[in-house]
């Protein structure tokens, strides 16, 4: 008598058929884990060195080193860096961290997530950090009058409407001094 195997013995039901993926769909997973796992591989450098070095570096609001310092940023865009030492003054200064051109919308899409291609950004400042002499610099009453008028020159500042009087016509307010006395 030959050997009965186990598979000959089960049952076959015609009507649950074996259900396999779709040859499309393995490809598909495999290529979305890729992504994940590889995507957004571009990086991003800020360093900031200094003379004398040793310096605190500050970055937005968050200290983030002592100068040499290589920081690996996020966010592109206008960044306040801010140095501090004893015995030197405070330097700071606005920034800004252009996103280069494969870094832009819509490039970035192809250039950072569905074709990763560990494109970098590095941004290098050199700062000389100048001696505190313990002198505290006042600003005289002359230059700091003269650079409030020019900033109110440059603004053009319209004057003010007149106000209403109590029959609703503008000017007629005794309090008015655009208003000759009659």
């Amino acid at each position: 008598m030959p050997a009965i195997s186990h598979r000959e013995n089960r049952p076959q039901s015609p009507a649950a058929p074996r259900r396999r993926a779709p040859s499309i769909l393995r490809p598909t997973l495999a290529a979305a884990l890729a992504l994940a796992l590889f995507a957004c591989g571009g990086t991003r450098i800020l360093r900031v060195d200094s003379v004398p070095q040793g310096a605190l570096v500050r970055l937005d609001e968050d200290v983030i080193g002592r100068t040499p310092l290589e920081y690996n940023f996020t966010h592109y865009g206008h960044r306040r860096l801010s140095l501090y030492l004893h015995g030197y003054r405070t330097y700071s200064e606005k920034l800004r961290l252009e996103a280069p051109w494969h870094a832009t919308f819509p490039i970035d899409i192809f250039t950072e997530v569905l074709l990763p291609l560990q494109l970098g950004y590095e941004k290098s400042v050199q700062i000389t950090l100048e001696p505190d002499d313990g002198k505290v610099v006042y600003e005289t009453l002359e230059s700091f009058v003269e650079r409030a008028e020019s900033l109110r020159d440059a603004l053009e500042i319209p004057p003010a409407p007149a106000e209403p009087d109590a029959d609703g016509e503008p000017g007629s307010n005794p309090s008015d001094s655009t208003n000759p006395a009659p």
